[in-house]
Order: structure tokens, then sequence, then C-alpha cells
């Protein structure tokens, strides 16, 4: 794009763009209080300015770049190029990375004191809009954010709390450590003592996701309130004396002698 005029582009959202180029002949570009969200494969920076003419200036604040992953502001030029770049958040307070977010002609963030970036917001300015859906409605940017700081807007990410459980599936999307409740009762299953609330804390529960069943005397899988053999033995319950009790195996030793029977039982020596 090769503006004519001088140009300002203001309060707008660009969400899964390749990117703008604006090409600058003796113009004044300004661009602010604009939010980027989520750039495509393209390589190219977000918002790109170029130009070969010292009469050009730029003033670029109060913008929000949200893809920490991406170059976000590209300046290319052959001239000195006055201006500012100063009070743009960046999702991120690692210099490091803001640094790689940013490209100009000499990639020092400097040239010769022309362009300066410095100081960078921490927070989104709060005259700053945002998109919530396709169709480009605006809310105030406080309402923005990004929980899990992965560059991608809570609004816009399917995983808030990036704990790998979709927000749809999540009873806790805003917390990485917990995202099941069994019982309802608010506190996630990771630290409930009891996660079925059935009165047995869950390490002495042999089903602690069932407030039905806290024993399972034959290990079958089926609570002993639903089984009706408990102890396995092939004997329904209401008909074994001992339900929860399958016939024992009786181990002992003779001191006497092995080809001898005790009390009519045969032992065989081995």
């Amino acid at each position: 794009w090769y503006p004519e005029t001088d140009i300002a582009i203001e309060n707008s959202v660009f969400q899964e763009t390749g990117g703008i180029s604006v090409g600058a002949q003796d113009r004044f570009i300004s661009l602010k209080n604009n939010v980027f969200i989520r750039q495509t494969t393209d390589p190219g920076p977000a918002f790109e300015i170029w130009a070969d003419y010292d009469d050009t200036t730029v003033a670029i604040s109060k913008n929000s770049f949200m893809s920490t992953d991406r170059i976000a502001l590209g300046l290319k030029y052959s001239a000195s190029l006055p201006g500012s770049a100063i009070e743009n958040y960046w999702n991120t307070n690692d210099q490091t990375v803001i640094e790689s977010m940013i490209l100009d002609s000499n990639d020092d963030l400097n040239l010769n004191g022309e362009i300066s970036y410095q100081p960078y917001l921490t927070e989104h300015d709060i005259d700053t809009v945002t998109v919530i859906n396709q169709w480009s409605t605006y809310i105030n940017f406080s309402d923005f954010s990004d929980y899990d700081w992965d560059g991608e807007a809570d609004i816009l990410d399917t995983d808030d709390d990036n704990d790998g459980i979709n927000d749809d599936d999540d009873l806790f999307p805003l917390d990485e450590t917990e995202w099941e409740d069994s019982d309802g009762d608010g506190t996630g299953n990771n630290a409930d003592m009891d996660d079925d609330n059935d009165g047995v804390i869950d390490t002495e529960d042999d089903l602690p996701l069932d407030a039905s069943e806290t024993l399972d005397t034959d290990g079958d899988g089926t609570g002993n309130n639903a089984d009706t053999d408990d102890d396995g033995d092939g004997v329904l319950d209401g008909d074994d004396p001992y339900p929860l009790n399958a016939p024992p195996t009786l181990t002992f030793s003779y001191a006497g002698n092995a080809d001898k029977p005790i009390a009519g039982i045969s032992i065989t020596h081995t």
C-alpha cells in the first residue's frame, strides 16, 4: 500500500492477517490503539513501514501486538526515519522476546537514535479495543485478557489455562491444576480429598469417583453395593453365609510320618 496522503490507522483490530505493508514518501504515518491478533503463517511483520525519504515521519503508540512468536513491527528504510514507536504493548515483559518482535533496517532497535521503542507498556492501553467475534463487535480492552500468556486472547483461546483440556471440557478453565470436579463441590479432584463426597476419603475408597460405592472386596471393578457376589467365590451373597470371604486355601506342615493319614486326611509328601 502506497498512500498519497498522510495516514492514521487507529482503533482497529487485525485478526488472522498476513501483515500490513505501508510504503511512505514524504508522509506522516500514525498507528495508534490497534490490536494485532494471531497472525497467519505469512512470515512478514504484522505491520511494516518502508520508506526512502527523509521527510517521512512515523508515530506508533498504544498498540497491542499479541503474537510473541512472530515479528510484530518492521521498519524498513534507506534514509533516516524520524519518529517514535514507544508505549506499545507486546504481550510480554521479557526484553529479549520484545526485541525479537521488532525488526528495523539494522535490526538494532535504534538507527542512530532516530526511532525509539522504550518505554514499553506493561498492559493494554485502556483506550484500545478488541474484537469479540468475526463480525468485529468491540469491547473495552480491560476485558481482553490472556491468562496463560500464550499470545492468544482468552476470548479466542480454546484452552485459556494451557492445561491441555479444552475450555468446553474444563470445569476450571482458568486453573491449570484442575479440570474435573466429580462431586460438584467447587474443589477440583486434584485438591479434593473426597472426590465423590461419599464421606470416605479417596485413599480409603475403592471407587473414589462413585458416591454409591466405597468397597470392592473381590477387586472385580464392581462395588459391593452393586455386586451380587462380593467375594467372587461363585456363591451369590444371598446364599453365602460368608459373603465377604472366599473359601480359604489351607497351608500347614506335619512333622510326623508323611505316608500315614491324619484324621482321614491323606497327606502326600513332596
